[in-house]
């Protein structure tokens, strides 16, 4: 899914990077989204419908509508790394490594 296979992806230049998903019966790819620069952790609803991504290069998280394949880029603290999506999926949480605090951002306004 990243560069190196295993969540991390490692390019630091400003280049966008993608986040890829596959059909696990065909190993086909069905579906591409470029993020923001060196994404470090993904997670989805329940569904599957929403993906949010961090990246910590550029310090924002993408939120991903598979349904409507709409994207939306939050900033958030500085090097934004783990992240987990609440149990009533409506938020996300997000772990700041380098500003050493939490941000939490709205799945449906997709504001902080």
């Amino acid at each position: 899914m990243m560069k190196d296979g295993h969540g991390h992806g490692h390019g630091h230049d400003d280049n966008l990077e993608k986040v890829v998903a596959y059909d696990l019966n065909t190993l086909q790819k069905v579906e591409e989204y470029e993020v923001g620069n060196h994404p470090a952790h993904v997670s989805t609803t329940q569904d599957g419908n929403i993906v949010v991504v961090s990246n910590s290069g550029d310090n924002t998280v993408t939120i991903i509508n598979r349904e409507s394949a709409e994207l939306a880029t939050v900033p958030v603290g500085e090097y934004p790394h783990g992240l987990r999506i609440s149990v009533d999926q409506k938020f996300v949480f997000i772990a700041n490594m380098k500003s050493a605090d939490m941000s939490i951002v709205d799945l449906e306004t997709k504001k902080k």
